[in-house]
């Protein structure tokens, strides 16, 4: 048992998916969920393009557009119409309204999980490297033990680095691996608390045996890391993977305002404490100085998502009876690590080499 978890560790420390092409690739699925992502559009139409010609095949794409009131879905819709006129096997899904990141993604994953072996999750603002997808599904198919997997993210100019694994302290903040380094930063293969929701790869098996992808109820944020509890419960790992996965435009997809994105940060976070953490009322006294800058920053968002989101991780404690227990790698935060983060937030520093020092 020990001689195996080895052998995947130096295999996560050498992984370049660069391997020749399996004989035989299972089916996957991409899911991508768009909302009112007009103001960005080239940027979109970009990322589509690129997620239907990524080089793994056989491929279903299924693009759900949110409830978008802007145009974007019709925009969406002239290019899903192009390629499917291609060969491509690509289906857009026009909602009435906004149901929610979470419940959107939900939605495609019910359309075509039962057929596909491995499921991708890539945000309209990702646009993914060709063999990005191969490369992942590839390192999959060898370590059967790993439920999802993520490579590094990098930011839309492609100078810097928007995500290199992500973890989870142990009073459940969200630290990011490598964020605003230079991208030619390198970083070993590891385990991760939780694979990123703009991209990452799942084992269909894996979700399932999870009790399903997202919880509806965490619309936007949260809906990874609390996934990845479950995976991680149900016996699999999630691995950070040495793979040029894609760039990313974070927030251009999401269609709503900064603050209301720093709100529905602090509900998802909040509520993935309390759902899964017997003490997480102790816990969150941690939470108040980050909620200081935030409050300086963004007014009451961080405040009222907090409160929303224990409000909402007690209703999820109620209908749901998780088992209380951390899974995954935990980063111990010391308190200076804390003033250090506080300082570089208040005055806008780059915190990637803070959160490197966290890594366990």
């Amino acid at each position: 048992m020990e001689r195996n978890a080895q052998e995947r560790l130096d295999s996560l420390r050498h992984e370049k998916g660069s391997d020749s092409a399996m004989s035989t690739l299972p089916t996957a699925s991409v899911i991508v969920v768009n909302s009112n992502s007009c103001l960005s559009t080239q940027v979109i139409l970009e990322c589509v393009q690129a997620i239907l010609e990524l080089s793994y095949a056989p491929l279903r794409v299924v693009i759900i557009d949110n409830g978008s009131t802007d145009g974007s879905g019709l925009h969406l819709q002239h290019i899903v119409e192009s390629y499917a006129r291609k060969g491509h096997d690509v289906r857009l899904v026009r909602l009435p309204r906004n149901i929610g990141f979470a419940a959107a993604n939900n939605l495609g994953f019910t359309l075509w999980a039962s057929t596909s072996k491995y499921i991708a999750l890539i945000n309209s603002d990702l646009a993914p490297n060709p063999d990005s997808l191969r490369g992942l599904i590839n390192y999959l198919e060898r370590h059967s033990s790993v439920g999802g997997a993520q490579g590094k993210i990098l930011t839309w100019d492609g100078r810097r680095i928007d995500n290199a694994g992500c973890y989870l302290s142990d009073v459940w903040h969200v630290l990011v691996r490598g964020r605003s380094r230079r991208a030619a930063t390198d970083y070993a293969g590891a385990p991760v608390s939780y694979v990123d929701g703009a991209y990452s790869v799942y084992r269909a098996e894996a979700i399932t045996k999870a009790g399903g992808l997202f919880i509806p109820d965490f619309f936007l944020y949260g809906d990874d890391y609390e996934l990845a509890q479950r995976v991680w419960a149900a016996g699999y790992t999630l691995d950070y993977v040495t793979i040029l996965a894609g760039r990313h435009l974070r927030g251009a997809s999401i269609g709503h305002s900064k603050k209301e994105a720093v709100y529905y940060a602090h509900r998802g976070e909040t509520g993935v404490m309390v759902l899964h953490d017997p003490f997480w009322f102790v816990k969150i006294i941690a939470y108040f100085p980050r909620l200081i800058a935030h409050i300086i920053a963004y007014e009451n968002y961080a405040t009222r998502g907090i409160i929303d989101g224990v409000g909402l991780g007690l209703k999820l404690r109620r209908r749901h009876r998780f088992r209380d227990s951390a899974y995954g790698p935990r980063v111990c935060v010391t308190t200076s690590d804390r003033l250090w983060h506080l300082l570089a937030r208040l005055l806008g520093l780059p915190r990637g080499r803070i959160c490197d020092s966290w890594t366990p």
